[in-house]
């Protein structure tokens, strides 16, 4: 293998790695999509869910929810999936009243989110 050659192979793994980090800091990011100043409607769902199916999500992550469509004042389903063991989501559905409370309407364990992403 000549200096040229070998100098084309460390900058090509250079740019491999590269790639990878920024695509893997861009799943990162991906995760937790709805920090907003409702959030505690999100963690008030999952604290209900928790008391209501025996789900363990207390440090579960967020992978995605609907809670940027959420317009305050309007009845809303909130759909929350987290991260669970594996490749499993557990899907949690609540109900948003006019007034902003949550109830607890459903939550279930399955292999993809109940959201696209």
């Amino acid at each position: 293998m000549s200096a040229r050659t070998g100098m084309r192979g460390i900058g090509l793994g250079a740019a491999l790695l590269m790639m990878t980090t920024t695509a893997s800091a861009g799943t990162a990011m991906a995760i937790e999509r709805t920090p907003r100043d409702d959030q505690p409607l999100v963690e008030e769902c999952r604290q209900l869910a928790m008391e209501h199916s025996g789900h363990d999500l207390e440090h579960k992550e967020i992978k995605d929810s609907n809670l940027p469509e959420y317009v305050p004042g309007e009845e809303f389903e909130l759909r929350v999936s987290f991260l669970g063991h594996g490749n499993t989501f557990h899907n949690v559905t609540c109900q948003i009243d006019e007034q902003g409370e949550v109830s607890y309407k459903d939550a279930t364990q399955e292999g993809l989110p109940s959201l696209g992403s």
